[in-house]
């Protein structure tokens, strides 16, 4: 349930003032693409942090959009870093690793972090990476996952079986980092973040059409 205190705004905002903080991925892109080229409809807008256009939710979309030269996207504004609303949370990664074994890959991982890796659990093994790293540890980990031996999935927590596989806790991102990333366009890899928020439900269709020229800004809405 949202908050009575959460105000938001939803506009068309001009595609190139928005700012993605994490980059896309190709193959996720193109489903999605295939999916308006379709439908020509948009479902669902992007969450924006009103002061700086950082894209807080919908770095494919946007790219999608970009792709068929829209202009103008549909998007919620809101105060990111003043809102408890929205929180900032991490993807647990687990490694199904292939053609090799968990100690090699265990082995690589701490050669590159070092003491900064260790094992919190053995069933299923179970790595973490320490917090301090923040931000860089994502960028180390984007080497290896791009391993032919390692498939990586995405999970919101820990399972509780992950045969052959390893499971790494990254540190949480915060939210200033997110927009300095957005700002600097020193982009995290795919899926650093993951945005926790009921503003996610908010469903408005769109068509693609109404995209391709910059419009009068939809009402906002006080919820």
């Amino acid at each position: 349930m949202i908050s009575g205190k959460l105000k938001v705004e939803i506009a068309l905002v001009d595609i190139r003032e928005l700012k993605p903080h994490e980059r896309f991925i190709p193959e996720r892109v193109t489903v999605i693409l295939d999916s308006l080229i379709k439908s020509r409809v948009l479902r669902r807008p992007l969450i924006v942090d009103s002061k700086t256009l950082t894209v807080i939710d919908g770095t494919h979309r946007l790219e999608a959009l970009r792709r068929l030269t829209a202009k103008v996207v549909p998007a919620i504004l809101v105060d990111y870093e003043g809102s408890n609303e929205i929180v900032v949370d991490r993807w647990v990664r687990v490694y199904e690793v292939k053609n090799s074994d968990k100690n090699t890959v265990l082995r690589e991982l701490r050669k590159v972090f070092g003491p900064s890796i260790s094992i919190v659990d053995y069933d299923p093994l179970t790595a973490k990476i320490d917090e301090g790293l923040r931000g860089k540890a994502y960028r180390f980990l984007e080497a290896l996952e791009f391993s032919p031996n390692i498939i990586v999935k995405l999970r919101a927590a820990k399972p509780r079986r992950a045969p052959n596989s390893i499971i790494i806790l990254p540190p949480r991102i915060s939210k200033a980092e997110v927009v300095e990333a957005a700002l600097n366009g020193k982009l995290f890899p795919p899926k650093t973040t993951r945005h926790i928020t009921v503003l996610k439900s908010i469903g408005l269709r769109t068509r693609l059409s109404n995209l391709s020229n910059v419009g009068s800004p939809i009402p906002p809405i006080l919820t």
